[in-house]
């Protein structure tokens, strides 16, 4: 009988012992939840602070880039040579009504092309007004478009200009208006060309990129990313035109 009431009183302490260990167990467990809950909460907590400052220094950025109107992303020199020739069709067009400023340069063409030679300088500008920013997934997303991209300043150096002599005709055959004719024509092809090459668009969209980059570094801005959305237009080279050179290096606003 006492072996018996002895293996009682060890059953009877066991199971205390586990009752008083799941009371232990589920005491820890309460505990945990409530630091985790505490966790959590403060975690929201800094994340809505961090969005909140997010969105105010977003909104610096843009007001900032806005104040700054456009900005001068990239410099350039291109030199081009421009055939003038009775094959072309669109020189010899007869617009109805309209002045046709190659027209005087008919009795030349007649009997052979001439070569119109000339550098020019430009630089490229980005609309700023036209940059938004929006917020996802707790990153500042600035939206470019290269669209706003456009040619300034875009000028001839006249101390290279120089017509192809090897034909017969000098730079002295030509009157006032040929030559201004020639050298307006050769302008605006090659400003066109400029205007839509992709290799000059690419280089000058990283430069403006690396130059909002510096910006958000001032305003405290760590998370962000660039959403650019492409112009998707084709290199418009007049065949008469001829690219000899040119180079075209990013502006650091910052320097």
């Amino acid at each position: 009988m006492r072996s018996r009431t002895i293996a009682a009183g060890l059953l009877v302490a066991t199971v205390v012992g586990m009752v008083g260990g799941e009371v232990i167990s589920d005491r820890i467990s309460y505990k945990q939840q409530t630091e985790i809950q505490q966790m959590k909460e403060i975690n929201l907590n800094n994340a809505q602070q961090e969005i909140e400052k997010l969105y105010s220094n977003g909104k610096l950025l843009k007001e900032s880039l806005s104040r700054m109107n456009e900005m001068i992303v990239a410099k350039g020199n291109i030199e081009t040579s421009y055939r003038f020739s009775n094959k072309d069709d669109y020189i010899m067009y007869d617009y109805q009504n309209v002045y046709n400023p190659m027209k005087v340069l008919w009795n030349k063409l007649t009997y052979r092309d001439v070569v119109f030679t000339a550098k020019y300088n430009y630089n490229i500008v980005y609309d700023l007004s036209k940059v938004e920013t929006k917020i996802e997934n707790g990153c500042l997303i600035i939206v470019l478009h290269e669209g706003f991209l456009r040619v300034k300043d875009f000028s001839i150096d006249y101390d290279t200009a120089y017509v192809d002599e090897s034909n017969g005709l000098l730079a002295r055959d030509f009157s006032s208006n040929e030559t201004s004719a020639m050298i307006g024509y050769a302008k605006t092809h090659t400003e066109n060309y400029v205007r839509s090459k992709q290799d000059f668009i690419e280089n000058a969209m990283i430069s403006l990129e690396n130059n909002i980059k510096h910006l958000c570094e001032q305003f405290g801005i760590e998370r962000y990313m660039f959403e650019t959305y492409e112009n998707n237009t084709l290199t418009n080279q007049d065949k008469f035109v001829t690219v000899n050179r040119y180079s075209q290096q990013s502006i650091d606003f910052n320097n």
